[in-house]
């Protein structure tokens, strides 16, 4: 059985996600090794280097030129995105970035193009999707038991933050929408299919706010199923699914974040409302992702796959943001 050759990585970013989440799966992971880091911080860059053993470039530049540089994960603004993802492309390398990839269509698929021209994979970290938990439910929602799919029902609403950090600044790529809303329409797309229709979206901001705040969506698929949507910051913590089926239902508490030790359930009703409630054991869900990530560098199928995915997941943010009543 051939065995594919580790992959040399670089984190281009250094914020609270990346160091408290993605580092530690990168050096977990056993598909990938760190080579090094880049953040415009080089206090921070430098001492995460030395407490790593790993190189710290101040210029992203220099990392590109690295020749053991094989992928580039990207965790920095999404209005960053766009920029920094085409200089990675260009320069040969695999791309795998924080969602959402960008925040507009036409640099999303102008990324996506030119993958596609160079034949590197490029994946957004969706990290929920890798999660067992999301496994197990795909695996009830899709089975004859579930019967078909009626309505989703999905929310991911946050507290205001302390430090809400790019999320307040419209030319950082801010707001509720691309941050916190693309997890719920993603969710759809998955279940419902691809080409939903927007039968109603509205974006709400405060008064004093730059970005937008809040948002719902109406989509529905070819087949008459619908997802009723909500997302936002500023709100009470809700982050769940239900899923109605003309046979069963199904609830996911927690479906799209939750913390690597943290143990999760789905409560599945029968035809009469009965629940049952099946529980997930913990897992490493960006470890999960960085191994399926891996498999794309290697296998044509999967880059092409993935490809799609993201030109689906851009046209519907797009299609949502221009059916959008603001108030």
């Amino acid at each position: 059985m051939k065995v594919n050759p580790t992959l040399g990585i670089g984190l281009w970013g250094l914020g609270k996600h990346a160091i408290h989440r993605i580092l530690p799966a990168l050096r977990s992971s056993e598909t990938v090794k760190l080579v090094g880091v880049t953040s415009r911080n080089q206090s921070v860059g430098s001492k995460t280097a030395k407490t790593l053993g790993c190189f710290y470039w101040n210029d992203p530049s220099e990392m590109l030129k690295h020749p053991s540089i094989d992928v580039v994960y990207l965790s920095t603004p999404i209005g960053l995105h766009a920029e920094m993802g085409e200089s990675v492309l260009k320069a040969g390398c695999h791309l795998w970035c924080e969602k959402s990839l960008s925040n507009s269509l036409d640099q999303s698929t102008r990324l996506i193009s030119l993958a596609r021209k160079k034949n590197l994979a490029l994946c957004e970290t969706l990290m929920y999707q890798y999660h067992p938990q999301f496994e197990r439910l795909r695996g009830i929602v899709f089975s004859s038991d579930f019967g078909e799919t009626v309505s989703l029902t999905s929310r991911f609403t946050i507290p205001t933050l302390d430090q809400p950090g790019f999320r307040d600044s419209p030319d950082l790529g801010g707001g509720a929408l691309f941050d916190v809303g693309c997890y719920p329409i993603s969710l759809a797309s998955e279940f419902l299919g691809n080409d939903l229709s927007v039968d109603f979206a509205e974006l709400e901001d405060d008064n004093n706010s730059k970005v937008d705040r809040r948002g719902r969506a109406i989509l529905k698929s070819k087949v008459g199923s619908i997802a009723f949507l909500e997302w936002g910051m500023g709100s009470a913590y809700r982050n769940e699914v239900t899923i109605c089926g003309t046979s069963q239902s199904v609830y996911a508490d927690k479906i799209f974040s939750k913390n690597t030790g943290q143990h999760s359930s789905l409560r599945i009703r029968d035809h009469y409302g009965t629940p049952t409630e099946e529980n997930i054991a913990p897992a490493d869900y960006f470890v999960s992702m960085i191994e399926v990530f891996t498999r794309s560098v290697w296998e044509q199928s999967m880059r092409n796959q993935l490809w799609g995915t993201l030109q689906n997941q851009a046209v519907l943010m797009n299609k949502i943001r221009a059916q959008t009543i603001s108030f």
